[in-house]
């Protein structure tokens, strides 16, 4: 019997530890620390109904996952789109397991600590859904 919930919520991967690295890339625009910050309380999410553990790797070579902080014109040049607010490629593509965040998108705010990055906001949803393909999860 087919599962199509089931189905459509696995893309098929799954990482192979249940400790997970990720490194904030220092390249295109790097991270301030209010936006690590609220990254690093979004992989607790994940981690309170996981049996995953999150930390910051301490090299970008050992790191699961990659996580750029780009303007929104690179994050038009690399989808082809705009407005697109983030994105992780999936674990089949050359760039697996990088994860774009579009710090000109709409829902960022990224200087503002009472905007689109506190837990509720948009560029906080993002990077908790986000974060779920990164996992493994399709929609």
């Amino acid at each position: 019997m087919v599962n199509t919930i089931g189905d459509s919520l696995n893309s098929g991967y799954s990482l192979s530890t249940t400790n997970v690295t990720y490194w904030f890339s220092s390249t295109h625009n790097g991270w301030s620390a209010y936006e690590k910050q609220q990254f690093q309380a979004a992989f607790q999410l994940w981690g309170n109904v996981s049996n995953l553990q999150f930390s910051q790797a301490t090299s970008q070579a050992q790191a699961n996952f990659l996580l750029l902080n780009v303007t929104g014109a690179e994050m038009q040049a690399e989808t082809g789109a705009s407005g697109v607010l983030g994105f992780f490629y999936l674990p089949t593509s050359p760039n697996q397991q990088q994860g774009w965040f579009n710090r000109d998108g709409i829902g960022w705010d990224q200087a503002n600590a009472n905007g689109g990055l506190e837990q509720g906001g948009y560029g906080f949803i993002t990077m908790v859904h986000e974060l779920g393909h990164a996992l493994g999860l399709s929609h």
